[in-house]
């Protein structure tokens, strides 16, 4: 018998859209490997320049292990608003 949130049916059913979906999304990823090392070097292209036109510039986890494609950096004095 299922909980309550399937009024006692289906116990256990599982989400097969979203099974096959998880899927899909893996194999595409696992295919566009060589892709991450392009867009992570777009990535580093950036944050160097940000540092050429901002020296004060502070980029945070520069030195860590990051997705290629995440840049988070901060300008003093001057807001996120602007």
């Amino acid at each position: 018998t299922g909980g309550g949130q399937e009024r006692g049916l289906r116990a256990g059913t599982e989400n097969v859209a979203g099974i096959v979906g998880f899927g899909v999304a893996a194999r595409r990823s696992h295919e566009s490997r060589g892709e991450m090392s392009r867009i992570a070097a777009l990535r580093d292209r950036l944050e160097d320049g940000l540092w050429v036109l901002a020296p004060d510039v502070v980029i945070f986890s520069k030195e860590a292990a990051r997705l290629p494609n995440t840049c988070l950096f901060a300008v003093p004095d001057h807001h996120g608003e602007d």
